[in-house]
């Protein structure tokens, strides 16, 4: 091979890879997803690429985040929303999917919602899953069962985690306040 088809091999090469690399932390989440609780995912527009995907620049500085995951309420498998700690750096991003085209990352509301959110990811990170379970099971409403999703990820010690529990927010002191 002469020197020129070398070197536009190597420029074709790594426009390439570089172009079709997984966001960080999505190869992660995506392995997890058949442990996945009540959610239908399209893998051919996967939502979580994107959100990763935006979040890159974000979490470039992070190894560890804990992406707390909760399916909409309709029937959609695109619409959810949740948090993203980044346990390095302690920041906090809201996340709310609409629609592939259409992902929302700010800072989180204030409203006793997030305040569950919140609650639920200082519990699990106590390793106090049992506690979530049980609040879980123990939360009796008419409606919708939905379960939120709790990923753990480490990239430094190539560890990865996933816990689900049923929804009991309507049954949490923050409903009811």
């Amino acid at each position: 091979m002469n020197k020129k088809n070398l070197i536009l091999f190597l420029i074709t090469s790594l426009l390439f890879n570089s172009g079709c690399s997984s966001p960080k932390f999505y190869k992660e989440v995506k392995s997890l997803y058949n442990k996945q609780k009540l959610v239908r995912y399209n893998t051919k527009n996967d939502i979580n690429k994107e959100l990763f995907r935006k979040l890159e620049n974000k979490l470039s500085e992070s190894n560890h985040i804990i992406y707390y995951y909760q399916p909409d309420y309709s029937t959609s498998d695109k619409n959810f929303k949740g948090i993203i700690y980044d346990i390095e750096n302690g920041i906090y991003f809201y996340i709310k999917g609409l629609s592939i085209n259409n992902i929302i990352i700010d800072t989180i509301p204030n409203s006793t919602y997030s305040e569950y959110e919140l609650e639920n990811i200082n519990i699990f990170m106590n390793n106090q899953t049992e506690e979530l379970t049980s609040r879980g099971e123990n939360c009796d409403y008419s409606g919708i069962n939905i379960y939120d999703n709790i990923y753990e990820i480490n990239l430094e010690k190539k560890t990865k985690n996933k816990f689900y529990f049923k929804n009991y927010y309507y049954c949490s002191d923050s409903f009811i306040r």
